[in-house]
């Protein structure tokens, strides 16, 4: 049987031609026979502004599937780099199916909701459809990031445990738990990164979902210029602040959470009541490890943190400026 070398599926020109292909493909199944068959209808779809908000759409919809794959892979086979490589199988299709369910239960809520009055008077078949899978997409794809968050917060418990039951001052010269103390900074750099990761992957959702509400606004009001009042900036505005709180609500925790790990790892291996018998570089090693760990920049500076508190700022901002686009 023919297989497929694992080289090619990584090679560069082939990466390439599979997004380009993606997002095609998108936004062909966005913006599929929008026309109602009514003069209006043809007018409306051929403008720039519906143009525009199919291509986001497309975009939204493509980058979707590509960081669901990517989460879900990291998910079922995490390796060392993420810190997860010690977790149970068990545990990680149990944090896969309950963010499942749970992503299940939003997708039901927004499809039973009563769609917004604006969005339904377009003059494009299924437009509710399209809107709102939109965003449906949106919560299927974190799914996979939900669970790695748990997941994290799993391990950073394991560690205190395992940190707790370890003698201070153990990356002395000697000390027979330097190995245990350096595989826990090893596991919390990398979970660091899949902190990282994870924030990074909600805020591209808030923004790519705030933008793409910004041009459905904007399609409407080149629909109707004088029904301005019908579809306040104010919807977009409140939609955005949804993602925003979900982002904090997601991240800031286990961001606090990771630290307070960190924290007391440094205090475990380089106690500041030993430092006095420990010679002249214990304070040295203890800020290098400081600053291994990103302990040396306050939580308000880190920035993990900044990413994930001021990311609903900006997607305010563009709740406020991408709607008045189709004004200029």
């Amino acid at each position: 049987m023919f297989r497929v070398p694992r080289r090619w599926l990584s090679s560069p020109p082939l990466l390439t031609v599979a997004s380009v292909a993606l997002l095609l493909g998108a936004r062909w199944l966005i913006g599929f026979r929008p026309a109602t068959g009514s003069p209006a209808s043809a007018q409306f779809v051929a403008k720039v502004e519906w143009v525009t908000w199919v291509s986001l759409a497309g975009f939204a919809l493509a980058l979707f599937v590509f960081m669901f794959g990517l989460g879900l892979r990291i998910v079922l086979r995490p390796g060392l780099a993420w810190g997860l490589s010690e977790t149970p199988s068990r545990r990680r299709y149990g944090y896969l199916t309950v963010a499942a369910l749970f992503a299940a239960a939003l997708c039901v809520v927004i499809f039973a909701a009563k769609p917004y009055p604006a969005v339904t008077q377009l003059p494009v078949q299924h437009m509710v459809l399209r809107s709102r899978g939109i965003v449906a997409a949106g919560y299927v794809t974190m799914i996979p990031w939900i669970a790695l968050v748990w997941l994290a917060h799993g391990e950073c418990a394991a560690l205190k445990r395992r940190a707790e039951a370890l003698p201070a001052g153990g990356m002395a010269p000697g000390q027979p738990a330097a190995e245990v103390f350096q595989a826990a900074i090893d596991q919390l750099r990398q979970l660091w990164r899949l902190l990282t990761a994870c924030v990074a992957a909600a805020a591209a959702v808030v923004v790519v979902a705030i933008v793409t509400a910004g041009a459905l606004r904007a399609a409407f009001l080149a629909f109707a210029p004088s029904r301005e009042k019908e579809y306040p900036a104010s919807v977009v505005l409140l939609f955005g602040a949804f993602y925003a709180v979900l982002l904090v609500a997601v991240g800031l925790p286990l961001v606090i959470s990771w630290r307070a790990r960190a924290r007391d790892l440094v205090e475990r291996v380089y106690p500041w009541r030993l430092g006095a018998r420990q010679g002249e570089s214990w304070p040295a090693d203890r800020a290098h490890l400081e600053e291994t760990l990103h302990l040396n920049v306050g939580l308000l500076r880190n920035p993990l943190t900044i990413l994930t508190v001021f990311a609903p700022v900006v997607t305010s901002v563009l709740a406020l400026f991408i709607p008045g686009l189709s004004k200029t």
